[in-house]
């Protein structure tokens, strides 16, 4: 990793924030032997970044945020709903399931 930073310090300092950013997970998604072809979907935040945009967008005009009424959370729950409608399924969706049995292999089921 070091070796890395070391040679994206001198190339691309856009490149060596990304991997700044994505820190330890980056390793710790390798270190699960997941299935190869969901390292497009599990190696970038596009997941949870797409959704925060989509309820920004929604929301960004909500000026009254009281805490003694409900409609914050109605707003939210608008806003997430609507996001909803642009998720995409997951590309090579069937490897899922051997990443579920990797995770579940590896911390034992709640009590």
């Amino acid at each position: 990793m070091e070796e890395l930073r070391a040679f994206l310090k001198g190339k691309n300092a856009q490149a060596l924030v990304s991997l700044e950013e994505a820190g330890d997970e980056l390793l710790a998604v390798h270190g699960l032997e997941a299935p190869s072809t969901l390292n497009t979907t599990l190696l970038n935040t596009n997941c949870i970044e797409n959704p925060f945009r989509n309820v920004r967008s929604k929301i960004r005009r909500v000026s009254r945020w009281r805490a003694e009424t409900n409609m914050a959370s109605k707003w939210m729950a608008y806003a997430l709903l609507e996001a909803e409608r642009g998720f995409r399924r997951i590309n090579n969706c069937k490897d899922m399931a051997k990443l579920a049995g990797i995770l579940q292999s590896i911390s034992p089921p709640p009590s």
